[in-house]
């Protein structure tokens, strides 16, 4: 038999305790789950959903079964980057900047005449001459500070000048159109509204329709990751306050004489 477990946590498997809560706040412990810290209430309990297969699988072999740790943290933190490496090596911290890169230009969010925003990358040589031909500005191509990615970064300000006053000049579709036909890497920022409808959020049916006792229809995300043989999915939407209260009473042996008492009483509703 082979098996795959893949527990989708907010930090992944951790080694080391990288929030401690205090005892008598601990959502491990309030829960009723092992809790790795000691001194807590769920200190003592034992650990029966960790791991307990071989430390090593043999791919080759083919055998046996293996965790896939899935951090929800990891993912986002690659967006950043080098910023890790760079400031290793310099020791400097990157300063804020908003839309814009530290380390290529240009790139960034720009507002368009419908007051709509589109993302822009142009920091590649090749591309950036593309966007100063578009834009009317071929005469900033050989213009000393923007010769070079490290001149257009040392110069953003006037650069970012430049480039916004020929966006919103344009509707963001009819921007889009501009800049897709001269090859130019741009692309739309988009809001709810239009997410819910883009074709790729429909064609991989990231949204499901699910029915809401007091709203009726609602929107919620579909169940990630996705295996090929045993997808999971959403079975029912949040229950509303109390709906099972009566159900986990029961399974726990109060009776529905006890039951009626404690509504009675106003102890549950």
């Amino acid at each position: 038999m082979k098996f795959i477990i893949m527990p989708r946590r907010k930090y992944g498997r951790l080694v080391k305790t990288v929030e401690k809560p205090p005892n008598d706040n601990c959502s491990r412990c309030r829960a009723g789950k092992h809790c790795p810290l000691p001194g807590h209430q769920g200190n003592d309990m034992s650990a029966n959903r960790e791991w307990q297969g071989p430390d090593i699988v043999n791919k080759r072999d083919n055998i046996g079964g293996q965790v896939i740790d899935l951090s929800l943290f990891e993912p986002l933190f690659s967006i950043l980057g080098p910023w890790a490496a760079s400031y290793q090596i310099s020791d400097q911290v990157p300063p804020r900047m908003g839309n814009r890169s530290n380390v290529a230009a240009p790139r960034g969010i720009y507002k368009t005449k419908d007051n709509k925003f589109v993302s822009l990358s142009a920091s590649m040589q090749s591309m950036w001459e593309k966007l100063a031909i578009t834009i009317d500005a071929k005469e900033l191509i050989n213009d000393k500070r923007f010769l070079t990615n490290s001149d257009r970064m040392n110069n953003q300000n006037d650069l970012d000048d430049v480039i916004s006053q020929f966006i919103k000049r344009y509707n963001r579709d009819d921007l889009l159109e501009i800049f897709s036909r001269e090859g130019i890497t741009v692309g739309p920022v988009l809001d709810i509204s239009e997410i819910i409808k883009h074709p790729y959020v429909i064609d991989r049916e990231i949204l499901i329709n699910h029915t809401h006792a007091e709203f009726g229809n609602i929107l919620m995300h579909q169940a990630f990751p996705r295996l090929s043989k045993t997808p999971g999915k959403v079975k029912t939407s949040a229950p509303s306050v109390g709906e099972n209260t009566n159900d986990i009473l029961k399974e726990i042996g109060i009776t529905p004489a006890q039951i009626e008492q404690l509504k009675k009483k106003n102890i549950i509703s």
